[in-house]
């Protein structure tokens, strides 16, 4: 992944950066894809459409600022 997008992403560590992004897409699909029952109402009000633009959004924020934490 990123080695697509090298100039845009800002964070320090790009492999860790692959992995959150992935960490983070793959658990809010397993969450509406296979926990909708149980998950909270509020996440099943939204269109399939408005969660994948709040997603894209999401990733771009977090993949186009600098890291502000150190580990």
């Amino acid at each position: 992944m990123h080695d697509y997008y090298k100039k845009e992403i800002r964070r320090a560590d790009l492999d860790r950066a692959e992995e959150m992004t992935f960490y983070f897409f793959n658990s809010i699909l397993i969450e509406k894809g296979l926990f909708s029952e149980v998950s909270l109402e509020w996440g099943n009000q939204m269109e399939s459409e408005e969660v994948t633009l709040e997603m894209a959004g999401f990733a771009f924020d977090y993949l186009t600022t600098e890291d502000k934490n150190k580990f």
